[in-house]
């Protein structure tokens, strides 16, 4: 989870003139869809729910007690993937408007409206939803090795493992230790005002199961926007490519800027410190922004930097440069009488 800090307000940069400004905008233009967004949440929920609510069986107790391999055939894990199926679904959608909304903008030379090949969008798309489900299925594979092997070491009760897991799964492990000093502070506190053993661990388990809820919801929120903005601006670059197969342009000659998105948020938020030096960095098409992340040491395509980033790619032509340059030129004559 990206932290969002205040820092001193940076200069206003030069942008574009209007006239040219316009035809790379719309390019590169954004719009958040919080219609697929609430569809991710909602998956991404109801994956979690459906595994809570397979964890107090008899038969996945028998199984703590066996070993991890027979608890991971227990529990409901292939939920995961099943719930979150639609999410492929609205990724392919996304990208195909995204792609289809940028390349009706696309205008250098001649003007071409033109698809993107759907077949491209799946493949991605597919992948993309594949990687998401093995890093959410791989921690909760983590969580459950973890809490077995307490079990099996005589460290905790079954029942103990059951109710960690219950609090626990739909996080990744800053926030599952987040949850588990929460449940340690209420059950100390509740032990202290006088509750039965029982009552306490209860009353405990209660409070932070609600506070899992929360952050549960948070990330799926994380989640859907980062999904929602890595498919839009992965829309974009196909339709690049599509560009350049059609003739409209070439890459080869081309830039692409960054660009953050302050409309996305209120203005009161100040652009993290990640996106802030990125933005208005152009590069050549086919080399990679440096976000200076050690998760990210060759630099990545596209944005989303990190998770919930809203930010953008648009591209430039080397035609738009030259009108750049050529009205910068004027603006110098007419400034200079």
């Amino acid at each position: 989870m990206t932290r969002f800090v205040s820092f001193p307000a940076r200069q206003p940069k030069r942008r574009p003139t209007p006239q040219v400004e316009e035809s790379v905008e719309k390019a590169g233009e954004s719009a958040s869809n919080p219609a697929l967004e609430r569809a991710i949440v909602k998956a991404y929920l109801s994956a979690v729910q459906q595994f809570r609510d397979g964890i107090d069986t008899s038969r996945v107790a028998d199984a703590i007690r066996t070993s991890i391999e027979a608890t991971l055939s227990a529990l409901p894990t292939g939920g995961l993937i099943a719930d979150m199926r639609p999410i492929v679904d609205g990724i392919v959608k996304e990208i195909i408007a995204s792609s289809r909304k940028e390349a009706k903008s696309i205008k250098v030379g001649v003007q071409g409206v033109f698809d993107v090949t759907d077949t491209r969008a799946v493949r991605w798309a597919t992948e993309r939803a594949g990687e998401l489900v093995k890093d959410v299925t791989d921690e909760v594979v983590e969580l459950i090795q973890d809490t077995v092997e307490d079990v099996l070491e005589g460290n905790i009760s079954v029942s103990e493992a059951q109710k960690r897991l219950r609090r626990q799964v739909g996080l990744h492990e800053r926030w599952r230790k987040a949850v588990e000093n929460s449940y340690a502070r209420s059950l100390d506190s509740y032990r202290k005002s006088g509750m039965t053993e029982d009552e306490a661990k209860m009353a405990a388990q209660k409070a932070s199961e609600k506070y899992q809820d929360r952050l549960v919801k948070a990330r799926a929120k994380n989640i859907a926007r980062t999904e929602v903005a890595t498919a839009q601006n992965e829309g974009r670059w196909q339709a690049w490519q599509e560009a350049q197969d059609a003739g409209l342009v070439d890459l080869n000659k081309s830039w692409k800027e960054w660009r953050t998105a302050p409309e996305f948020v209120s203005s009161k938020t100040v652009v993290c410190p990640i996106c802030a030096p990125l933005d208005g960095k152009r590069i050549p098409v086919n080399e990679n922004f440096q976000t200076g992340l050690r998760s990210q040491p060759d630099g990545i395509k596209m944005p989303p930097a990190h998770p919930s980033c809203r930010c953008r790619a648009v591209l430039v032509t080397l035609s738009f440069e030259e009108i750049e340059r050529r009205v910068m030129e004027q603006r110098r004559r007419e400034a200079q009488g």
